[in-house]
């Protein structure tokens, strides 16, 4: 069978999966040196199953559960959810102004879709469900690489320690899987036994990537073989550098590098 490059998203509303989709293999080619053509792609879209707000309770623990600099994200910005912090926490805001309000918009939205992927009746099996079907599609005996970003990094991980699917490459974008809070409700898993490479991507600015080495995080064999690799997200909103962007981390030298060794190999 012919290899397969699957992508999974982050949180967010998304544009309709077919536009979606087509900004992703854009974005992806920029820094290709192979011709990759446009039905070696899919993706495992799940923003149509998003919902509601955080319960007040959920929303309080995983707010508390966020490192320190998140949580200054949210204070620094006015967000409503700050208002779980404590009053120390809260009273020394003022000190820490040194980030932009593109991420307290983004935190905010984190809390609410890591309540409905963790807490919510059959959401969880729902989302999942889009990245089992993706890999059942892409077979057992083509070469698959998996690309994930964010919260798309938390599913991705959560599929894979529950199946050994052969992946020959996982790429991970911008990704929370450090966080000890995010370790145990996975259960804390192992590298996945179907994974030949693991190669995860970040930037230093970004807020997500709460702990940006992963290899300690997810040893194999007690030897520490994720590939973590600083690189920079250069993708600009309105003249804003956002580093937690899907765009910026896709077209980066360090991503084309490892997919186009994925797809000559």
């Amino acid at each position: 069978m012919a290899p397969r490059i699957i992508f999974i998203h982050g949180i967010g509303g998304k544009p309709e999966e077919p536009q979606y989709l087509k900004q992703w293999i854009e974005a992806t080619r920029l820094g290709l040196k192979v011709q990759i053509l446009d039905d070696a792609f899919s993706m495992a879209y799940w923003a149509h199953l998003r919902g509601e707000e955080a319960a007040p309770d959920v929303e309080r623990e995983i707010v508390r559960s966020l490192p320190s600099k998140q949580r200054r994200f949210l204070m620094t910005h006015g967000s409503r959810k700050a208002r779980h912090l404590s009053f120390w926490q809260n009273a020394l805001s003022v000190l820490f102004r040194w980030t932009d309000e593109v991420f307290r918009r983004f935190l905010d939205r984190y809390i609410d879709d890591v309540y409905n992927y963790f807490y919510r009746d059959n959401r969880r099996q729902q989302i999942k469900a889009v990245l089992e079907r993706e890999l059942r599609a892409a077979g057992q005996d083509g070469k698959i690489a998996l690309l994930s970003h964010s919260m798309g990094t938390v599913i991705a991980l959560d599929v894979l320690k529950g199946e050994k699917y052969p992946i020959d490459l996982f790429v991970t974008m911008g990704s929370p899987l450090g966080l000890e809070w995010i370790k145990d409700k996975l259960g804390r898993p192992d590298f996945p036994a179907g994974v030949g490479r693991w190669l995860n991507v970040f930037d230093r600015a970004d807020p997500v990537s709460f702990d940006q080495d992963l290899a300690n995080d997810y040893p194999k064999d007690g030897k520490e073989v994720i590939e973590d690799r600083r690189v920079r997200d250069n993708f600009s909103d309105k003249g804003k550098r956002d580093a937690h962007h899907w765009h910026g981390y896709l077209s980066s030298p360090e991503v084309a590098s490892a997919l186009d060794a994925f797809w000559q190999s």
